[in-house]
């Protein structure tokens, strides 16, 4: 088991070195280093850290927050919308809102709720 996490570990790891290498988008680099972490996982732990620690080494710690919690804020975010969105569309629909009135109980731009409303 120990042999094939450290497999894995070398290729996860070879892979990230040579993306670091190519001239991408920054974007584009954050989004399959993401990749690599969040579909790419070890069951221990301390391998995830490895990686993140490496990842941190070549590009200088360029990086603010490793990749793992980088995963976890976008993920958060995303759910955060969706949540807001469905909110957003279910007080709509009950008719006893105006748009003003939902975008100051969510906390949110009259835009956003107008756009949120027409996109559905």
């Amino acid at each position: 088991m120990h042999e094939t996490a450290e497999s894995l570990f070398d290729l996860k790891y070879s892979l990230a070195k040579n993306l670091l290498k190519r001239k991408i988008s920054k974007k584009k680099i954050d989004d399959l280093l993401i990749f690599l972490q969040r579909y790419i996982t070890f069951a221990d732990q301390g391998y995830n850290v490895k990686f993140d620690k490496e990842i941190g080494a070549l590009t200088g710690n360029q990086i603010s927050m490793g990749i793992r919690e980088m995963v976890l804020d976008k993920a958060e975010k995303k759910g955060v919308e969706k949540a807001t969105i469905s909110f957003i569309l279910s007080l709509w629909e009950t008719g006893n809102y105006t748009v003003s009135q939902i975008a100051s109980l969510l906390k949110v731009s009259e835009e956003f709720v107008q756009n949120t409303i027409a996109s559905k």
